[in-house]
Formats: C-alpha cells, structure tokens, sequence
C-alpha cells in the first residue's frame, strides 16, 4: 500500500491495494495494525496536491470500522512513531484532513499518555493548521529514520 501510495502515478495505484486493505474491516491483526494504519492515514490524508478520490471511499472503510480502543491504541502507540503522518502534517491539505479526522473520531476523547502526543491532539481539537504543524515537527524529531 505504501509503495503504491508513494510511487508514481499514486492516485489510480492507491485504490487496489486500499480496497484489499477494506476488506479485512476490524480484523486487522495487532501486529499489522501500525502498518495498516499507517497506509490508511497516508491515502486518507493524501499530500499537498490533494489525495485519491477513488482510494478515500476504501480508506473511509477502514477508519469507519475502528473501534474507540483502536483509536485509542493508534494514539497511544503507533503515532508517536508514525513517520508517514507525522511528515505529511508539515503540509497543509494533510494536516486540515486531519483535524477533520480529529473531529470525526473523537480525538477529544482519547486520554493521549505521551505528552507530545497530547499537545498535538490539542491542537488538532482546536483546529489551528499551524499548531498542529508545529506539534507534528516536534513529535517528528523523536523519531529515528
């Protein structure tokens, strides 16, 4: 999905494999999530151009089908060491997705316990592209290449 996604021609390459990725629904293994959601939120946030219009309804399916503990997880463990979502909230189409995912999944409810995590969380809720930004950098820093 990842190579799809950052390879050439990545809008029409993207929809395969995300619709595979749908498929699966909540029965993502625990050790495939990070990377499963790492994709997702790639093709669902897209890239300073915009993203797949074709690929976002199979993205929508996955993130619709996560249950709160899910999204609890993904904050908790995953996105601290997420470098895809993390770069991509340097740009501003990605990091307005973003706050809209923010929104729509209850951010605002989830008791981030790293407090990077949380001030990037905040700032999402708040709604403030450059903030968000800023968070993404500073958490972005932590993270080895």
């Amino acid at each position: 999905m990842l190579a799809a996604h950052f390879g050439f021609n990545n809008y029409f390459n993207e929809i395969e494999p995300m619709a595979i990725l749908a498929q699966l629904g909540t029965a993502i293994p625990k050790p495939a999530f990070a990377k499963s959601m790492e994709a997702t939120l790639a093709v669902w946030l897209g890239n300073h151009w915009g993203y797949s219009w074709s690929a976002e309804s199979h993205a929508e399916k996955v993130l619709n089908s996560l249950r709160a503990e899910q999204w609890s997880y993904y904050i908790n463990e995953c996105l601290r060491s997420d470098r895809t979502v993390l770069d991509k909230l340097v740009d501003d189409n990605p990091t307005r997705r973003w706050i809209q995912l923010a929104t729509r999944f209850g951010f605002a409810d989830i008791q981030a316990r790293h407090r990077p995590v949380r001030k990037l969380l905040e700032a999402s809720i708040k709604e403030v592209v450059g903030l968000v930004q800023e968070r993404a950098q500073e958490l972005r820093k932590g993270v080895e290449d």
